[in-house]
């Protein structure tokens, strides 16, 4: 999945509520033995960093405590 900002294509950040919902599906999607890939194109204001950063801690703390946390 690829993923360009929302609103502004390229420029807006994805929220907290997103960037959770997206840690689900991807767990989701990983438990049954699938690669997953997910990669942030919304990269002219810095904000696919701070989105990867979150969504990869995140994830890893589901990994973590075994559990689908909201």
């Amino acid at each position: 999945m690829s993923l360009h900002g929302s609103p502004k294509i390229y420029y807006s950040t994805y929220s907290e509520e997103f960037i959770a919902a997206l840690a689900s599906r991807i767990q989701a999607d990983a438990e049954t033995g699938r690669q997953v890939w997910c990669i942030f194109d919304n990269t002219t204001l810095g904000a696919a960093t701070r989105n990867a950063a979150e969504l990869g801690d995140l994830y890893a703390l589901r990994r973590a405590a075994g559990s689908t946390l909201a």
